[in-house]
């Protein structure tokens, strides 16, 4: 991303154990979230643009 970084702190709840399983595995967990979240957003944009697409498709008097 060319934007400009300006980081916030988000927080979330998980379960005892799952903390517990996190920690026996060497990973910068905050790291690994965001390009995750990241992915999610990329696949939820190009969704939403397919979608377009395929509305503009159906539209009447418009070509298939």
């Amino acid at each position: 991303m060319n934007k400009e970084r300006k980081d916030v702190i988000i927080s979330f709840r998980i379960p005892e154990y799952l903390k517990s399983e996190m920690d026996k595995i060497n990973i910068n967990w905050s790291e690994y979230l965001r390009k995750k979240i990241e992915e999610k957003l990329r696949l939820e944009e190009m969704r939403a643009i397919l979608s377009e697409i395929e509305a503009l498709k159906i539209r009447p008097g418009g070509k298939t």
